[in-house]
C-alpha cells in the first residue's frame, strides 16, 4: 500500500519533514474522498485518474487554491515516480493535464509615491527601511535575479547626471531609528 510506502521507504530515504509532509498528502487525499484515515490507500487507487479527480473537485470545493491543489498533486507525482523507480510499481506516472489548476493571473499591487513616502515616515527601524529599500531596488530592477544584484559594484553605477561614478548622496542622520549611523 501506499501507506506502507510512505511509512517504510519515504520515511528511511528522506528527511523527517518531507516525510511528514507525503504522509499530510496521503492523509488529506483520504480526508477528501470520505476515507476513514485508517484504511489503506493501495497505488492503483492512488493513480486513479477518477479517484484524482473526485479529489482536486472535493478541494476546490473546499475552497483550498490553486496553488495549494498543484502542490498536492505534485507530491502525489513524486510518490508514485518514486515507488516506480523503486520497483514497488512498474509503470511510470504521469499526473494528466486536467487535473491541473491555471495559475492565477494575478496584478501586481501599484504604490504611488506618496503611499511610499508615507511608509518611509513611518519607519522606525532599521530593517523597515532596508525593507523598502530592497522593494524599490526589485521595483527598479524587473528582470534581473537577485544573485545578479548582489553582484553589482558601486563602480558598475552611473550618475545621471553623466560622471562616470556613482555618488553616495543620501544620508539618514537625521532619523531616530538610524542611531546616526550613515546607510
Amino acid at each position: 500500500s501506499v501507506d506502507d510506502y510512505i511509512q517504510n521507504v519515504i520515511k528511511e530515504t528522506r528527511t523527517y519533514q518531507t516525510y511528514r509532509d507525503y504522509h499530510n498528502i496521503l492523509g488529506c487525499f483520504k480526508k477528501h474522498l470520505g476515507y476513514d484515515k485508517n484504511r489503506t490507500v493501495s497505488f492503483n487507487e492512488l493513480s486513479s485518474y477518477t479517484l484524482l479527480n473526485k479529489f482536486k473537485r472535493s478541494m476546490i470545493e473546499k475552497g483550498l487554491s490553486p496553488n495549494t491543489i498543484n502542490s498536492y498533486f505534485t507530491k502525489i507525482r513524486v510518490v508514485l515516480n518514486d515507488a516506480y523507480l523503486n520497483q514497488y510499481i512498474f509503470e511510470k506516472f504521469t499526473l494528466h493535464k486536467n487535473l491541473t489548476m491555471p495559475k492565477p493571473m494575478s496584478k501586481p499591487r501599484k504604490c504611488s509615491v506618496e503611499e511610499f513616502v508615507n511608509a518611509l515616515e513611518k519607519c522606525k527601524t532599521l530593517p523597515e527601511v532596508q525593507a523598502l529599500g530592497f522593494w524599490l531596488l526589485m521595483f527598479g530592477t524587473r528582470g534581473m535575479y537577485p544573485a545578479d544584484l548582489v553582484k553589482i559594484k558601486k563602480s558598475d553605477l552611473r550618475d545621471t547626471i553623466g560622471s562616470d561614478t556613482f555618488t553616495e548622496t543620501t544620508s539618514f542622520q537625521d532619523k531616530d531609528f538610524n542611531n546616526g549611523e550613515e546607510i
